[in-house]
């Protein structure tokens, strides 16, 4: 019997998409439900055998075969034509058993609960066809309810048990509904929730926190101008002699490993990840929080990085090294494009940090003469001299060595 109700309930669930499932499984516990009524009216009829009880037993088996069709159609992959059987034999028993028992069994109310149980039927995949099954639905209420005789050849005292055993199915098939809608509304609920953080999550991986807010909560461009801010590009040296060396999917694995060590030192000295390219990663402080600290932070992250790659590498057998660039100055960021969009940086202190990686040497973190000054006090750092910038004549820079808070 188990067995029986369980096949009866999930046919069809498994051919059905995300849109059908839901209806199709309530499409068959309607019907279960429907055949199972029909079927416990079965036992009492013997006792009004003569007084109606006869013609009504052939219409509830009638219906029950009926209703197994319901579970058939899904099962064969037809969801709407199993929607429309349900409604089919529904809309049938109630009209036969209303002109058999006349209106005051009260059977038209039923017509009342297919208005609301229609929607959740069909749902959002045919509102035409549910729209006018819910209008139908209405005009038969109305048409049983003041037109049909109150009485026909039934018995008048199985027409009052029937009324009374049809008011009392009505208020538990009405309860029934009313906690069906109250526990689908909070799934569905919290469904919006749980979509609504995923996306808000997915966002914060694109976008900072503060962007991210500008652009939900306004369409204007997102585009601002920082008078002070230190970028950091950093660079794989012989990057493309590795990848000869890995398959693709050691490759790929290798540096998400990599880089996702890289965030964490990005997050812990509250740098803002701008984008990689390939094997280099671009980044910045001081945007889109201004921050008085952005060339310590930067100088102290790049530091932390160069120890954490030289670790990386050996625990991997690796004889790569890390060019480190890094200047401060004024940049403008903002957001651009429509599909993928990016939060990007611009500007010469920009073009400088990355001529600055390109053009100096492994192992080694080169900064401008801006960053210099503002870190001098916390770090020691050796002159490189002047060097020949493209785009840029030539500038003076110095390599990074180490952190001396102490130093005077």
């Amino acid at each position: 019997m188990i067995r029986t109700v369980s096949l009866w309930v999930k046919a069809g669930n498994q051919f059905s998409n995300a849109e059908n499932f839901s209806a199709t499984r309530i499409n068959n516990i309607i019907a279960l439900i429907f055949a199972l009524t029909l079927t416990a009216q079965l036992p009492f009829m013997p006792m009004f055998w003569h007084k109606g009880g006869n013609i009504q037993c052939i219409i509830n088996v009638i219906a029950i075969l009926c209703c197994s069709l319901v579970p058939v159609f899904s099962h064969l992959k037809h969801p709407f034509a199993s929607r429309v059987a349900l409604v089919s034999v529904y809309i049938s028993y109630l009209v036969v058993t209303a002109i058999h028992l006349g209106s005051l069994a009260n059977v038209h109310y039923f017509f009342l609960l297919g208005v609301f149980a229609t929607p959740f039927i069909f749902q959002t995949d045919s509102p035409v066809t549910s729209r006018s099954i819910i209008i139908l639905f209405g005009l038969l209420t109305i048409l049983f309810g003041f037109l049909n005789p109150s009485t026909t050849v039934a018995d008048l005292g199985y027409v009052e048990l029937v009324s009374t055993t049809n008011l009392i199915n009505l208020v538990i098939a009405g309860m029934l509904c009313a906690f069906y809608i109250q526990v689908n509304t909070q799934i569905d609920r919290e469904k919006v929730n749980h979509e609504r953080k995923r996306s808000e999550n997915l966002l914060l991986n694109i976008l900072p926190a503060p962007i991210a807010r500008r652009l939900k909560e306004s369409n204007q461009p997102v585009a601002d101008y920082f008078d002070e801010a230190t970028i950091l590009f950093a660079d794989i040296s012989n990057f493309t002699e590795l990848s000869r060396q890995k398959s693709p999917v050691q490759l790929v694995t290798l540096l998400n490993d990599l880089y996702s060590e890289f965030d964490l030192l990005l997050d812990r000295f509250r740098l803002e990840k701008i984008k990689t390219i390939g094997d280099e990663i671009m980044a910045v402080c001081g945007v889109p929080n201004c921050d008085n600290e952005h060339a310590i932070l930067v100088c102290e992250c790049a530091l932390e990085m160069q120890q954490c790659f030289d670790n990386f590498c050996l625990s991997h057998q690796l004889s790569n090294g890390l060019r480190i660039g890094i200047n401060s100055g004024p940049v403008v960021a903002g957001v651009i494009g429509k599909n993928k969009f990016s939060y990007d940086l611009w500007g010469e202190s920009v073009n400088m940090a990355s001529r600055l990686e390109s053009s100096g040497e492994s192992h080694r973190i080169q900064i401008s003469q801006q960053t210099y000054d503002k870190v001098k006090h916390r770090f020691v750092c050796e002159p490189r001299g002047n060097i020949e910038v493209k785009g840029m004549g030539t500038v003076q820079s110095y390599w990074l060595i180490r952190s001396a808070p102490n130093k005077p």
